[in-house]
């Protein structure tokens, strides 16, 4: 949970680090925090634009690059989650499904690793 730690695909084991939900909400846009930690945050590395750059774990300071939204993306089961400063979206970088594959930023292709499920 250091600042700057780089979030990343892993096998679901029920731990608090692999749980996020929705903190404070601006309109359509909302911080995501993390389970184990409450006062961190999904954020963009350095608040970069660019696509690509990995998102991380930061404290929670409701700058634009820790707002997100989501939107139905697949018959209503599915959500696409986009970041509200660059416009592009919570991705697994180059497709990736293997443990330790990097959560990226990245322009909508709707492919499966831009496909996020909510469950409560």
């Amino acid at each position: 949970m250091t600042n700057g730690t780089p979030v990343v695909i892993s096998t679901c084991v029920d731990h608090p680090d692999q749980t996020w939900y929705l903190g404070y909400c601006w309109g359509e846009d909302c911080e995501i925090r993390n389970s184990a930690d409450h006062s961190k945050c999904l954020g963009v590395a350095g608040a970069s634009a660019d696509k690509g750059t990995k998102l991380v774990v930061f404290s929670c300071d409701g700058t634009p690059n820790q707002k997100w939204h989501s939107e139905v993306k697949w018959m209503g089961l599915y959500r696409g989650i986009c970041n509200e400063a660059h416009a592009l979206w919570v991705s697994v970088a180059g497709g990736g499904t293997t443990n330790g594959s990097s959560v990226v930023q990245w322009p909508w292709e709707g492919d499966s690793d831009q496909l996020w499920s909510f469950v409560s």
